[in-house]
């Protein structure tokens, strides 16, 4: 079979149609001043998280950056400050890491649903080992202004 990975480098796309449903390597949210990122469930292993990356640096807890990976392993919940201003595009995506300890993305059947619902996004995330089951963690990212569909 070939994996989800595979068809994202086939398609040249990170948005792809899978048993009928879209399926997303990475999402683009447009933010403004703060917003959440919340675990609703994760499988225990390999450990799950998600990447947030932005031209501009945010902040979470006392750390500022451009990109960061978030753990659920490490809290529930997350708060990420941006810079007043303008909106901002965030780009999601989700990780996991090895049995050594490496983050792991965009490989294997890794991908995500999405799911608008109001000023938060639902991501369903499969990582990549084994088969897509989009059941290996889901989070919601909240206070969203926008979404930019395909990435």
């Amino acid at each position: 079979m070939t994996t989800l990975a595979e068809r994202y480098a086939e398609e040249k796309s990170n948005r792809i149609e899978f048993d009928g449903r879209t399926v997303f390597g990475m999402f683009t949210v447009i933010v403004e001043g703060e917003f959440s990122v919340r675990f609703v469930r994760s499988v225990a292993q390999p450990p799950q998280g998600v990447r947030i990356s932005a031209k501009r640096s945010m902040k979470v807890l006392n750390s500022k950056s451009t990109s960061f990976a978030l753990w659920h392993e490490d809290a529930d919940e997350f708060r990420v400050g941006l810079p007043a201003g303008k909106p901002q595009k965030v780009q999601i995506s989700t990780v996991w890491r090895s049995e050594r300890g490496s983050i792991q993305t965009w490989l294997g059947n890794y991908g995500m649903i999405v799911q608008r619902q109001g000023e938060s996004v639902r991501f369903l995330c499969s990582n990549g080992p084994g088969e897509p089951t989009f059941d290996d963690v889901e989070f919601v990212v909240g206070n969203v202004l926008d979404t930019e569909l395909g990435g």
